[in-house]
């Protein structure tokens, strides 16, 4: 039998494949269908549509899932005042696993920070770690084809270490498609259209469409509260419900949940925390509600019998 030989040359030692390593994990959704593990994720808007705060929100959910170990926030953005603003040194940095760099911390160019990260993304560096890009226009000019390249080399580098990537970009003025070099469409894995398509009381809606993609992704709707940096799927009845009357809503579906036989309209009332089973408020949102959370069955002229929609189905 041949003899098996050692490596004959120095480079490449320690940098040829082996067994070791394909035993590599899954793609983990950090959020189910949106965003996975092991992929490059570019979102796209014009700006002033919030991008930040869907970026903020996502990242606070990500950094739940007990498969994520790191996540580092490159804003090269956003001003230390404006952060302070936003309140992310109470609801973002606070958190264990988030480290937010800005321009005034890394000391260095944007993009040389970034060659520096991919410099080091060497066979499973970047396992269990996410990394925002927060936006491409301040990394590099966008325009520019060798420096999107070089931009989207680095991210290539950092996904092929076992890292995650979402990167926050621009649309074009007439915002039909993504803005400057091809190279933001063609390389990432998944690549997603932004609107925001609403605002009330703090919470901003946003809608997403996949445009490019190589994974299991699908067009999403998010809410995010910006008092609370909270990401939840959209939800047309409830978003920018005032704090009070959510938990009344959800009181009132706890007391209906109680009441197979189902609930008059005062007892729904007092059953949402109201003191009083005339109060208006109470009124108002058993009568707006009606029909999206709950039905009414009509008994007689002043009997009306409130049952959860899934239990009238």
């Amino acid at each position: 039998m041949k003899e098996e030989k050692g490596l004959k040359f120095v480079w490449a030692q320690g940098k040829v494949l082996t067994k070791k390593d394909f035993e590599i994990d899954d793609k983990v959704a950090y959020i189910d269908g949106f965003v996975f593990s092991r992929s490059v994720t570019l979102i796209y808007s014009p700006p002033k549509q919030g991008k930040t705060w869907l970026a903020y929100g996502m990242a606070k959910k990500i950094a739940s899932d007990e498969d994520i170990d790191e996540i580092y926030y490159l804003d090269m953005d956003n001003s230390v005042s404006t952060l302070k603003e936003r309140k992310v040194d109470e609801l973002l940095i606070v958190h264990q696993k988030i480290h937010y760099l800005t321009r005034g911390t890394i000391g260095c160019d944007p993009l040389e920070q970034l060659s520096q990260i991919a410099a080091a993304a060497i066979r499973e560096a970047y396992a269990g770690v996410a990394f925002f890009l927060d936006t491409t226009k301040d990394f590099v000019d966008t325009e520019s084809k060798t420096q999107a390249a070089e931009f989207m080399k680095h991210c290539v580098r950092i996904r092929d270490a076992g890292g995650t990537v979402i990167i926050l970009h621009h649309a074009t003025k007439n915002e039909r498609r993504i803005s400057g070099s091809q190279a933001f469409i063609n390389t990432p894995d998944n690549v997603y259209s932004m609107k925001q398509t609403g605002e009330l009381n703090g919470i901003i809606n946003y809608q997403l469409t996949v445009t490019h993609a190589r994974g299991l992704v699908k067009d999403c709707k998010w809410s995010v509260d910006t008092q609370t940096l909270e990401l939840s799927e959209y939800d047309p009845v409830s978003s920018g419900m005032s704090k009070e009357d959510k938990q009344a809503v959800e009181a009132g579906i706890a007391a209906l949940k109680n009441a197979p036989e189902g609930l008059s309209m005062s007892k729904m009332i007092l059953g949402m925390g109201y003191s009083v089973p005339s109060d208006r408020n109470g009124k108002r949102l058993v009568r707006e509600l009606t029909g999206k959370y709950w039905n009414v069955e009509e008994k007689s002229r002043n009997n009306h019998i409130y049952h959860l929609l899934e239990e009238k189905a």
